[in-house]
């Protein structure tokens, strides 16, 4: 059978507000009273075997892990951006064959009219 609902931490517990058509709360309010019960003790085995059942649904377990895997994916990607943030970098040497220069590089520009034939 299904665990029990007060297996939370004594005291906490979310309230769930549901609305009930006339029939099902009909039905509810016999096999309540037929069993003994409370109607909340009934929904409460309802939602029990309801999630018991969705933990053997395969089509369910398929996309559980589809999930786990892409969240595996972005927490793997987060963690190399940040480690990347802290990584520390050798500025560039002069090893790769050119020869470090003081003089900063030309950077002329060429006007529009500039270059233009004259008629």
């Amino acid at each position: 059978m299904s665990a029990p609902h007060d297996s939370s931490p004594e005291g906490q517990k979310k309230r769930v507000a549901i609305d009930l058509d006339p029939n099902r709360h009909t039905q509810m309010t016999w096999i309540s009273q037929l069993r003994g019960n409370g109607i909340a003790q009934e929904v409460m085995n309802a939602v029990d075997a309801h999630l018991e059942a969705a933990k053997r649904d395969p089509a369910l377990q398929a996309k559980a892990d589809q999930l786990r895997a892409e969240m595996e994916r972005e927490v793997q990607a987060k963690q190399a951006a940040l480690a990347n943030l802290f990584a520390t970098s050798e500025p560039p040497t002069a090893d790769d064959g050119e020869q470090p220069t003081n003089r900063p590089k030309s950077r002329r520009t060429v006007k529009a009219d500039e270059g233009a034939d004259e008629a």
